[in-house]
């Protein structure tokens, strides 16, 4: 998910672990397309939505779940994914 807030590279950046697509699209493109189109306002909104939704329940799971239940949970919810992820 891309927010553009500041206009300065990020400290983050996204490692994939099996073969991705990335789609590019210049900032003022991609304002013109939210501005300029509700269903894509909307959809970005919603988007943002449940951006901060999961980050909140992230930071809550890190503050107050043991390791183990976390890691039980994302086996549960994701059990094939130590398998695609190289052992290097």
């Amino acid at each position: 998910m891309i927010i553009f807030y500041k206009i300065t590279p990020s400290i983050f950046f996204v490692a994939a672990i099996r073969k991705t697509a990335v789609k590019v699209i210049f900032k003022q493109q991609f304002q013109t397309l939210v501005n300029e189109n509700y269903n894509s306002l909307k959809q970005y909104l919603s988007l943002m939505e449940i951006q901060v939704t999961q980050q909140i329940d992230r930071e809550i799971d890190l503050l107050i779940t043991s390791p183990v239940e976390r890691i039980k949970r994302v086996l549960a919810r994701s059990p094939g994914l130590f398998q695609e992820n190289p052992l290097k």
